[in-house]
């Protein structure tokens, strides 16, 4: 069967193999190292936070573990010139691609949801209770039904196979080329050209409306922080002109609607803490303890906007790069 030559494709290169081998190994090690935190921690798994972190860390062990292997799950007789050796099957190589496109989608709806998890705490408020019985199980649903329907797909259309664009069995009739080479002959996954694009434009949707959650809630997040930081200053200056009774802090406080902010006794779920169930009685508070506490939930907030900033770089930089190239590949 003839194959399009390619020489210089970057995934045939002992680069190409290394790379992969390198990073997925230590995404690998560093995720196990976030489950045995989370485990080893006092509160485990009772806070939404390490649920879904949880969930993010598994998913992405194992699509990492099968970004690791690179070539070695292969056809031993494949037909491209990888510098890594292979000693796999067609079975191993389904695994391995079933693994790694199902890790990734559960690594981007993990992460959607761990964004909208971010905006119903710090935003709206939203705590422990009303996590558990509303939010996670609408989100884990939406999530469950997305990273599996791509990946089930692929296994039922024979399309985990190597492919030219990545070092290890990933979504792609093969050989690749016989989708737009009509001398070549598709031997696994031949089918139109529009039905593999129509998948191509599926994926591209979801990876789209992850990018959307992502803006959107990092948006509501930091203007959300930009409020609550507003919001402790005035207060902080209130509390040293006020009255010996504190009713000129009490008003202040009203006028400025500072209850519905500060009353957010979830947001230390955030930061992996669980929240506090009692709501706050204000006016049982003196001054400087209503103020450190206000600067306190501002000074969590920005820590909470640096956390969420971090997951979604860390992503970019994990994924754009695949991403990119799949995309590339598939136009």
């Amino acid at each position: 069967i003839p194959i399009i030559p390619n020489d210089d494709n970057f995934y045939f290169t002992t680069a190409g193999r290394i790379i992969p081998t390198v990073t997925g190994g230590t995404s690998a090690i560093f995720s196990a190292l976030v489950l045995y935190l989370i485990l080893r921690s006092k509160s485990k798994l009772k806070t939404a936070y390490h649920r879904i972190m949880t969930l993010m860390s598994i998913f992405d062990f194992f699509s990492s573990i099968a970004i690791a292997l690179t070539t070695l799950p292969m056809p031993k007789d494949h037909l491209y010139p990888y510098s890594g050796k292979s000693f796999g099957s067609i079975t191993t190589c389904n695994i391995q691609g079933f693994v790694y496109i199902c890790g990734l989608g559960g690594v981007i709806c993990s992460l959607s949801t761990l964004c909208l998890y971010y905006v119903m705490t710090i935003r709206y408020g939203m705590n422990e209770k009303m996590l558990k019985k509303f939010f996670e199980p609408a989100a884990y649903t939406v999530g469950f039904i997305i990273t599996s329907s791509i990946p089930l797909l692929g296994f039922f259309m024979n399309w985990y196979n190597p492919t030219p664009f990545e070092p290890y069995c990933s979504l792609g009739p093969y050989p690749f080329e016989c989708l737009r080479d009509e001398d070549v002959e598709c031997i696994r996954g031949g089918v139109q050209d529009s039905v593999f694009r129509a998948s191509g434009v599926i994926v591209t949707v979801g990876i789209a409306s992850h990018i959307i959650i992502l803006t959107t809630s990092m948006t509501l997040i930091i203007l959300s922080v930009m409020k609550a930081e507003k919001k402790a200053k005035n207060i902080s200056i209130t509390t040293g002109s006020t009255d010996s009774t504190g009713s000129g802090l009490h008003n202040n406080i009203n006028n400025a609607n500072a209850p519905i902010e500060i009353r957010d006794d979830a947001t230390s779920a955030g930061a992996g803490r669980a929240s506090q169930e009692e709501d706050l009685d204000l006016e049982k508070w003196n001054e400087n303890d209503l103020s450190a506490y206000v600067l306190e939930l501002a000074n969590r907030r920005k820590m909470i906007v640096g956390q969420a900033t971090m997951y979604v770089g860390a992503f970019l930089l994990t994924w754009i790069f695949t991403v990119i190239s799949y995309l590339n590949e598939s136009s």
